[in-house]
């Protein structure tokens, strides 16, 4: 079950892991980004940016040594990349359970995608419940 308490909250990473093995019909090593730790990498450079934003903007003590540009950039990166494998569940499943999505819930998943253009840690944790769900209902679960 997802957890939507925390905004950084790691406790959506196997959730995540899940969805990914879910899609492909694998063990955690079946296929890339079948890991919880991509989804921990994202609430770790999330956190770290938005701490070190308030901390810029309150003028307190700052833990890391890293520039703003270069903490947004690890942001970024882990955005891009758990989005990526999301997308590409969503897409694998449209395609391999075509005959067996109702045309809500395929229109369900097109409305994760565009949810995901610009995708931040919020949008990809929304994206997380709504896709397993779907994924759910269809009664896929991991290898």
């Amino acid at each position: 079950m997802i957890n939507t308490n925390n905004k950084f909250s790691d406790d959506n990473a196997m959730s995540y892991e899940y969805l990914i093995r879910r899609a492909h019909q694998c063990g955690r090593y079946g296929v890339a980004g079948a890991d919880a730790d991509t989804y921990r990498s994202l609430v770790r450079n999330a956190s770290t940016y938005y701490s070190e934003m308030e901390a810029i903007k309150n003028k307190t003590e700052r833990k890391w040594l890293k520039n703003e540009q270069e903490m947004l950039a690890d942001y970024m990166r882990s955005c891009g990349e758990v989005k990526g494998y999301i997308k590409t569940a969503i897409e694998k499943v449209k395609k391999d359970f075509d005959n067996q999505l109702t045309d809500e819930q395929y229109n369900e998943l097109e409305k994760v995608e565009v949810l995901l253009i610009s995708a931040d840690l919020q949008k990809i944790t929304e994206a997380l419940i709504r896709t397993e769900k779907v994924f759910l209902d269809l009664k896929l679960y991991p290898k």
